[in-house]
């Protein structure tokens, strides 16, 4: 499972490196905009579930926050969705 987690977040940085060189004619071994994009993220979560009720660290991690999130006390946040970092969640498309 760790693996997986791993080697999902390196595809999400591969497939932004491949869109900023397809669409922004970006050299290879450069950054480009979508990558850059990307970072300002920070570490990219990638939760993994297994056949038998296993989750990841990220799972772990993703669910820590969220619920964190939802409880904040911040008056200025109105919702959840309103709290830095929980506006973009990144999504592969199914069978990637």
């Amino acid at each position: 499972m760790a693996s997986r987690e791993t080697r999902g977040t390196q595809e999400y940085a591969q497939r932004a490196r491949g869109l900023d060189r397809q669409y922004n004619n970006t050299p290879a071994g450069q950054a480009g905009k979508v990558q850059k994009r990307l970072e300002e993220f920070g570490k990219v979560l990638f939760p993994v579930a297994g056949q038998f009720n296993e989750i990841s660290r990220d799972f772990h991690d993703l669910i820590k926050f969220v619920t964190e999130a939802s409880q904040d006390p911040d008056p200025d946040h109105d919702a959840p969705s309103q709290v830095p970092h929980t506006q973009s969640f990144l999504v592969p498309s199914p069978g990637t």
